[in-house]
Protein backbone atom coordinates (compact mmCIF):
# COMPACT_ATOMS: atom_id res chain seq x y z
CA UNK A 1 0.00 0.00 0.00
CA UNK A 2 1.30 3.22 -1.08
CA UNK A 3 2.54 5.73 2.23
CA UNK A 4 0.02 8.17 1.19
CA UNK A 5 -2.85 5.92 1.01
CA UNK A 6 -2.07 4.37 4.11
CA UNK A 7 -2.26 7.44 5.88
CA UNK A 8 -5.65 8.42 4.97
CA UNK A 9 -6.63 5.44 5.84
CA UNK A 10 -4.93 5.43 9.25
CA UNK A 11 -6.65 8.49 9.88
CA UNK A 12 -10.32 7.41 8.71
CA UNK A 13 -9.54 4.18 10.93
CA UNK A 14 -8.52 6.51 14.22
CA UNK A 15 -11.75 8.88 13.87
CA UNK A 16 -13.48 5.69 14.09
CA UNK A 17 -11.23 4.22 17.13
CA UNK A 18 -12.19 7.43 18.86
CA UNK A 19 -15.88 7.30 18.15
CA UNK A 20 -16.37 4.21 19.70
CA UNK A 21 -13.58 4.80 22.54
CA UNK A 22 -16.48 7.60 23.21
CA UNK A 23 -18.78 4.80 24.57
CA UNK A 24 -17.11 1.49 24.05
CA UNK A 25 -18.87 -1.13 22.16
CA UNK A 26 -19.58 -4.63 23.39
CA UNK A 27 -19.94 -7.80 21.72
CA UNK A 28 -22.69 -8.30 21.97
CA UNK A 29 -23.62 -5.17 19.82
CA UNK A 30 -24.32 -6.26 16.08
CA UNK A 31 -22.06 -3.96 13.17
CA UNK A 32 -24.81 -2.46 12.30
CA UNK A 33 -25.40 -1.13 15.94
CA UNK A 34 -21.07 -0.13 15.60
CA UNK A 35 -21.84 1.83 12.38
CA UNK A 36 -24.72 3.37 13.24
CA UNK A 37 -23.02 4.68 16.71
CA UNK A 38 -19.44 5.86 14.42
CA UNK A 39 -22.01 7.43 12.26
CA UNK A 40 -23.60 9.32 15.16
CA UNK A 41 -20.65 10.51 16.71
CA UNK A 42 -19.13 11.99 13.52
CA UNK A 43 -21.98 13.82 12.36
CA UNK A 44 -25.55 15.09 12.72
CA UNK A 45 -27.61 11.91 12.50
CA UNK A 46 -27.61 9.53 9.89
CA UNK A 47 -29.59 9.68 6.72
CA UNK A 48 -32.12 7.06 5.91
CA UNK A 49 -30.50 3.73 4.42
CA UNK A 50 -26.73 5.11 4.92
CA UNK A 51 -26.12 2.68 7.42
CA UNK A 52 -27.18 -0.65 5.46
CA UNK A 53 -24.97 1.39 2.62
CA UNK A 54 -21.70 0.59 4.83
CA UNK A 55 -22.63 -2.66 6.24
CA UNK A 56 -20.92 -4.33 3.24
CA UNK A 57 -16.93 -4.35 3.37
CA UNK A 58 -17.14 -3.32 7.35
CA UNK A 59 -14.68 -2.14 9.11
CA UNK A 60 -13.03 -1.10 5.84
CA UNK A 61 -16.20 0.54 4.45
CA UNK A 62 -16.90 2.90 7.82
CA UNK A 63 -13.06 3.95 7.23
CA UNK A 64 -13.39 4.64 3.93
CA UNK A 65 -16.37 6.98 4.29
CA UNK A 66 -14.72 8.45 7.27
CA UNK A 67 -11.86 9.27 5.30
CA UNK A 68 -14.02 10.68 2.48
CA UNK A 69 -15.50 12.67 5.15
CA UNK A 70 -12.17 14.38 6.21
CA UNK A 71 -10.95 14.94 2.49
CA UNK A 72 -14.03 17.00 1.47
CA UNK A 73 -16.82 15.72 -0.58
CA UNK A 74 -18.82 18.20 -2.95
CA UNK A 75 -21.76 19.33 -1.72
CA UNK A 76 -24.47 19.02 -4.78
CA UNK A 77 -25.96 22.27 -6.39
CA UNK A 78 -29.25 22.16 -4.93
CA UNK A 79 -27.43 22.44 -1.69
CA UNK A 80 -24.81 25.29 -2.69
CA UNK A 81 -28.11 28.01 -4.27
CA UNK A 82 -30.34 26.72 -1.28
CA UNK A 83 -28.07 28.21 1.34
CA UNK A 84 -28.52 32.00 -0.24
CA UNK A 85 -32.02 31.55 1.20
CA UNK A 86 -30.89 33.40 4.37
CA UNK A 87 -29.02 36.41 2.72
CA UNK A 88 -25.85 35.50 4.29
CA UNK A 89 -22.76 35.28 1.68
CA UNK A 90 -21.75 31.47 0.66
CA UNK A 91 -17.90 32.51 1.27
CA UNK A 92 -15.99 35.59 2.39
CA UNK A 93 -15.41 37.23 -0.94
CA UNK A 94 -19.19 37.59 -1.35
CA UNK A 95 -20.37 40.70 0.61
CA UNK A 96 -23.99 39.99 2.22
CA UNK A 97 -27.09 42.09 1.86
CA UNK A 98 -27.11 43.72 5.09
CA UNK A 99 -30.77 45.31 4.59
CA UNK A 100 -32.06 43.98 7.94
CA UNK A 101 -30.23 40.56 8.47
CA UNK A 102 -28.35 39.64 11.26
CA UNK A 103 -27.15 36.66 13.75
CA UNK A 104 -30.42 34.67 13.57
CA UNK A 105 -29.85 34.23 9.64
CA UNK A 106 -26.47 33.18 10.52
CA UNK A 107 -27.69 30.47 12.77
CA UNK A 108 -30.28 29.40 10.76
CA UNK A 109 -27.70 29.25 7.89
CA UNK A 110 -25.73 27.13 10.68
CA UNK A 111 -28.45 25.03 11.16
CA UNK A 112 -29.26 24.14 7.96
CA UNK A 113 -25.33 23.53 6.91
CA UNK A 114 -25.72 20.82 10.13
CA UNK A 115 -29.07 19.01 8.73
CA UNK A 116 -27.87 18.73 4.65
CA UNK A 117 -24.79 19.22 4.29
CA UNK A 118 -22.81 16.35 3.34
CA UNK A 119 -19.60 17.01 4.96
CA UNK A 120 -20.65 16.41 7.88
CA UNK A 121 -17.93 15.64 10.16
CA UNK A 122 -16.48 18.95 8.87
CA UNK A 123 -19.93 20.74 10.35
CA UNK A 124 -19.47 18.84 13.80
CA UNK A 125 -16.38 20.19 14.26
CA UNK A 126 -16.87 23.94 12.90
CA UNK A 127 -19.27 23.94 15.94
CA UNK A 128 -16.65 22.15 18.36
CA UNK A 129 -14.04 25.00 17.58
CA UNK A 130 -17.16 27.88 17.23
CA UNK A 131 -17.80 26.37 21.40
CA UNK A 132 -14.25 26.65 21.62
CA UNK A 133 -12.69 29.32 20.36
CA UNK A 134 -16.18 31.29 21.43
CA UNK A 135 -17.06 34.71 20.99
CA UNK A 136 -19.60 36.97 21.87
CA UNK A 137 -22.21 38.87 19.69
CA UNK A 138 -23.41 41.00 22.01
CA UNK A 139 -19.61 42.59 22.63
CA UNK A 140 -19.48 42.59 19.44
CA UNK A 141 -22.35 44.58 18.15
CA UNK A 142 -21.81 47.30 21.01
CA UNK A 143 -18.31 47.84 19.92
CA UNK A 144 -20.10 48.84 16.24
CA UNK A 145 -22.38 50.59 18.09
CA UNK A 146 -19.87 52.84 19.94
CA UNK A 147 -19.59 56.71 18.13
CA UNK A 148 -16.03 56.26 18.06
CA UNK A 149 -15.89 52.71 15.61
CA UNK A 150 -18.66 54.17 13.80
CA UNK A 151 -15.87 54.44 10.76
CA UNK A 152 -16.54 50.63 9.96
CA UNK A 153 -20.17 51.45 9.53
CA UNK A 154 -19.56 53.93 6.99
CA UNK A 155 -19.72 51.81 3.77
CA UNK A 156 -22.55 49.90 4.78
CA UNK A 157 -25.95 51.37 2.97
CA UNK A 158 -27.26 54.79 3.86
CA UNK A 159 -30.60 53.12 4.09
CA UNK A 160 -29.90 51.38 7.08
CA UNK A 161 -30.10 52.93 11.14
CA UNK A 162 -27.01 52.92 13.29
CA UNK A 163 -28.92 49.78 14.72
CA UNK A 164 -29.05 47.35 11.75
CA UNK A 165 -25.52 48.44 10.63
CA UNK A 166 -24.40 47.39 13.79
CA UNK A 167 -25.96 44.32 14.40
CA UNK A 168 -25.14 43.55 10.19
CA UNK A 169 -21.72 43.87 10.74
CA UNK A 170 -21.46 41.89 14.29
CA UNK A 171 -22.92 39.16 12.23
CA UNK A 172 -20.69 39.23 9.52
CA UNK A 173 -17.31 38.67 11.50
CA UNK A 174 -19.17 36.35 13.28
CA UNK A 175 -19.85 34.67 9.68
CA UNK A 176 -15.72 35.29 9.05
CA UNK A 177 -14.88 32.78 11.94
CA UNK A 178 -17.14 30.90 11.15
CA UNK A 179 -15.88 30.42 7.42
CA UNK A 180 -12.61 30.36 9.32
CA UNK A 181 -13.56 27.38 11.79
CA UNK A 182 -14.65 25.69 8.66
CA UNK A 183 -11.63 25.98 6.60
CA UNK A 184 -9.55 24.79 9.43
CA UNK A 185 -11.66 22.15 10.43
CA UNK A 186 -9.59 19.04 10.34
CA UNK A 187 -6.57 20.46 9.39
CA UNK A 188 -3.66 21.63 11.75
CA UNK A 189 -4.28 23.13 14.67
CA UNK A 190 -1.87 25.94 14.48
CA UNK A 191 -3.36 26.74 11.71
CA UNK A 192 -6.87 26.97 13.11
CA UNK A 193 -5.15 29.28 16.09
CA UNK A 194 -3.63 31.30 13.88
CA UNK A 195 -6.82 32.39 12.29
CA UNK A 196 -8.79 32.50 15.22
CA UNK A 197 -6.37 34.92 16.93
CA UNK A 198 -6.37 37.37 13.63
CA UNK A 199 -10.48 36.95 12.84
CA UNK A 200 -12.24 40.23 13.56
CA UNK A 201 -14.55 38.95 16.48
CA UNK A 202 -11.73 37.53 18.14
CA UNK A 203 -9.86 40.75 18.01
CA UNK A 204 -12.98 42.44 19.07
CA UNK A 205 -14.43 40.15 22.00
CA UNK A 206 -11.31 40.00 23.75
CA UNK A 207 -10.38 43.45 23.17
CA UNK A 208 -7.05 43.04 20.87
CA UNK A 209 -8.33 45.85 18.83
CA UNK A 210 -7.67 48.40 21.44
CA UNK A 211 -4.23 46.74 22.59
CA UNK A 212 -2.22 49.87 21.76
CA UNK A 213 0.08 50.86 24.22
CA UNK A 214 1.75 54.67 22.95
CA UNK A 215 5.41 54.97 22.66
CA UNK A 216 6.80 56.23 26.18
CA UNK A 217 3.81 55.36 28.01
CA UNK A 218 3.99 53.51 31.11
CA UNK A 219 0.55 51.35 30.80
CA UNK A 220 0.64 47.74 29.84
CA UNK A 221 -0.33 46.15 26.99
CA UNK A 222 -3.97 43.87 27.16
CA UNK A 223 -3.65 40.68 28.28
CA UNK A 224 -6.93 39.39 27.60
CA UNK A 225 -6.41 37.11 24.80
CA UNK A 226 -3.00 35.66 25.65
CA UNK A 227 -4.29 34.76 28.93
CA UNK A 228 -7.54 33.08 27.37
CA UNK A 229 -5.16 31.41 25.52
CA UNK A 230 -2.82 29.50 28.21
CA UNK A 231 -5.64 29.17 30.12
CA UNK A 232 -8.16 27.82 27.63
CA UNK A 233 -7.65 27.70 24.36
CA UNK A 234 -4.50 26.57 23.52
Amino acid sequence: MHRATYLRFARGALVCALALASAPVTQAQTVKEVTAHVLRRTSFGTTPGQVDSLLPGFPGSLILHINAQIAGVPEPPWFVGSLTQFGVPLDENAPPNFGGWGVGELAAQTLYRQMYSSNQLTELMVQFWQRHFNTNFNKLRGFFLDPANAQYLANLPAGLTTDQKATAAAAYIEFLQNQAFRANALGEFRDLLRASAQSPAMLIFLDGVANQVPPGSNARANENYSRELLELRG
